[in-house]
């Protein structure tokens, strides 16, 4: 833990652990237990889950539970977690948890969590499931809706998220299961971020080209679509000092959705072209339904001569 400031999703309930080694205490990776929390239980309602917070980045955990685990690097460790639950009654009841309770989506994508209700103290009926969403936006399905529990039996279902039309933005959803007068609640967070703008890749094959003078020389310029882009790219090149011309053919290359294209770039050294090495500034602008833009291969396309 750094500092003495509370994060902005913490709560009254909120612990912070912070475990450090002494220099040289361990010499290889550890696994197994990393620390044990105590607590003292103050109310008597069944099934109270010990969580942990969620919507953080850059942590161990890639669903942004906000634990991170780290060895003396800035890049966290991957780790998995152990949940818990209090059980404060002897009366039959039901469990519920979630998987993932936090989840990151782009508008108009889908995603699943998988719910999971445990029979505790010997209770065996129907489980109905139902949800609520705060504020409104997302849609959600559950498959089951309802789930029947045997005595010690564990039932699954799995609530399909989808954020068509959503605006961008932090959702709440609730899903209760009622039983009878048992009424158990899990809540999961929904962060619907804006889709990736449409793009394209561009790169050369050979990246390196060697031409005598008077003489030419060719590599392919390998396009394709990203997210969707359709468009025409226009190809042109930019040489770093006067030297040898450039010509595409095709110049313009048209991508589908999710297409690729090709095009033959030729590099000819004229006889007053001076020898040395020259650097070749990719641009590649697009027509109509995208955007512009410009790259350059990695250290640029050298040509020798």
């Amino acid at each position: 833990m750094t500092g003495n400031v509370c994060s902005s999703n913490d709560n009254f309930d909120t612990l912070h652990f912070t475990v450090v080694a002494c220099l040289g205490c361990i010499s290889t990776v550890a696994t197994g237990l990393l620390f044990t929390a105590i607590y003292n239980v103050t109310s008597a309602t069944l099934g109270i889950p010990i969580a942990y917070q969620a919507s953080c980045t850059g942590t161990s955990v890639g669903d942004g539970t906000c634990v991170t685990i780290s060895s003396g690097s800035p890049t966290p460790i991957p780790e998995t977690l152990q949940t818990a639950t209090f059980t404060t009654s002897t009366t039959p009841a039901f469990v519920m948890t979630a998987s993932p309770t936090s989840i990151s989506m782009t508008q108009n994508s889908s995603g699943p969590s998988t719910l999971t209700i445990t029979s505790v103290n010997d209770f065996s009926d129907t489980v109905n499931l139902a949800t609520t969403v705060s504020p409104p936006g997302p849609l959600i399905s559950l498959s089951p809706a309802s789930v029947t529990l045997s005595v010690g039996q564990t039932q699954t279902s799995i609530a399909t998220i989808s954020t068509s039309s959503t605006p961008t933005g932090a959702y709440s959803i609730t899903i209760t299961g009622t039983s009878s007068s048992l009424i158990r609640s899990i809540s999961i967070i929904v962060n619907a971020n804006p889709p990736p703008q449409p793009d394209f890749t561009l790169n050369a094959s050979p990246t390196s080209l060697t031409a005598t003078l008077g003489s030419s020389s060719s590599s392919t310029i390998n396009l394709g679509s990203l997210n969707g882009f359709t468009g025409s790219v226009s190809l042109t090149a930019s040489v770093s000092s006067v030297g040898p011309s450039v010509f595409f053919s095709p110049a313009n290359v048209t991508l589908p959705s999710g297409g690729t294209g090709t095009s033959t770039m030729t590099v000819l050294a004229t006889s007053s072209t001076a020898p040395g090495f020259y650097s070749l500034l990719f641009i590649r602008r697009t027509g109509t339904g995208g955007f512009s833009t410009a790259s350059s291969p990695p250290e640029g396309t050298p040509l020798p001569q």
